[in-house]
């Protein structure tokens, strides 16, 4: 995931990486694979085309254990969230120290999320607010939390809980709306629900929907801006676009991506902030169902739909997520059928086929 940066001389982007690293005594456990992982953070020159590594870590490879974010802190530090240890750090680059952390440990039981320790958290996304304080995505646990750095969680501030599917169903990239912009709200990618949400904190501590958007194609999107004019940049990763809906839920452009991750409105600031939240800008929700368009959807589109709403949100994405990408959900949906069509073929041919399986082949009495 990269944040880009800009000066009067060049452009650069700073990204975390993740490579396999093979041949070294801490790779030989089982678990890992063989092989370990040379987490790191790069900066690439946009003018020049020279990349500078500025911090890495080599650890034992688990499943979904690399660097997944990072954000900066000024000039000279960064926080990453770090998905195999399950924790958040903040990097000093001058001195190449870790100078805190966070560790998910003292928040949530082991046996919460996902399989302890390969894929337990899924930490996926951090962001630094204004006010110093860092929102971290815990994909696993269906939260996005709010840390104080030197209290650590500020509990009434916890958006979802683990497996309250009707708030959060493994998130990604919240974006915060400070109360500057009709917040504090949060605008978020809810993948597992096919669907984007804005949450808007009440003056009680409580969180509120006061935003959502689908349409039939959404599929896993995995990131969601509200940009200044008060549009919403959205990343529908299986829906395999990246598009741009305005208030009133129409979709202005559209870009078709393979497996988008997220995208951003340059010049707009980190997160494209200083957009407004939807109570302030008066933006309704928008879905499928209410969408005046939907009708007069394409054939493919309303089966798509339909297969869709028959299915639960998790196997469609998780048989979407493991087949090549040029393989779209109706493409696999024909696939299946045909393959299923062939199967009961070459059973029922040989049901009532005359002839029997044996050595030597003979004429079945009848």
């Amino acid at each position: 995931m990269g944040r880009r940066s800009v000066s009067s001389r060049f452009e650069t982007v700073l990204y975390s990486t993740s490579t396999e690293v093979h041949n070294t005594s801490r790779c030989t456990p089982v678990r890992s694979g063989g092989y370990c992982i040379r987490h790191g953070i790069e900066r690439a020159n946009l003018t020049t085309g020279t990349v500078t590594t500025l911090y890495s870590r080599v650890d034992p490879r688990y499943e979904s254990s690399e660097w997944h974010d990072v954000d900066r802190i000024g000039d000279s530090h960064l926080v990453v969230a770090d998905m195999y240890s399950d924790e958040v750090f903040i990097l000093n680059l001058t001195s190449g120290m870790v100078v805190w952390e966070w560790s998910v440990q003292g928040h949530q039981p082991l046996h919460a999320g996902g399989p302890y320790p390969e894929d337990w958290t899924h930490l996926n996304d951090v962001e630094v607010l204004e006010d110093g304080r860092i929102m971290v995505s815990l994909r696993n646990m269906d939260q996005v939390v709010f840390l104080d750095r030197q209290r650590g969680v500020i509990e009434d501030w916890t958006l979802g809980s683990e497996d309250a599917h009707r708030i959060l169903y493994e998130q990604h990239n919240p974006d915060y709306i400070s109360a500057e912009f009709g917040g504090p709200a949060v605008v978020i990618a809810g993948s597992e629900n096919n669907r984007v949400v804005e949450y808007k904190r009440t003056p009680n501590g409580t969180w509120n929907r006061t935003w959502l958007w689908k349409d039939s194609r959404l599929q896993w999107p995995r990131d969601a801006d509200r940009l200044p004019n008060g549009h919403t940049l959205i990343t529908d990763t299986h829906g395999g676009r990246v598009i741009e809906v305005d208030e009133d839920g129409e979709i202005v452009w559209q870009l078709d991506v393979p497996v988008a991750y997220e995208a951003e409105r340059l010049e707009t600031g980190d997160e494209s902030a200083g957009g407004p939240s939807a109570s302030r800008a008066g933006i309704p929700s928008v879905t499928a169902e209410s969408e005046s368009n939907e009708k007069d959807s394409s054939p493919i589109v309303r089966i798509k739909s339909w297969i869709k709403g028959r299915f639960p949100n998790k196997l469609v994405n998780g048989i979407t997520a493991v087949t090549p990408v040029w393989v779209g959900l109706f493409d696999l949906v024909v696939l299946l059928f045909g393959l299923f069509s062939f199967v009961l073929w070459i059973g029922l041919e040989t049901w009532w086929a005359p002839y029997s399986l044996r050595n030597p082949v003979k004429r079945r009495e009848t």
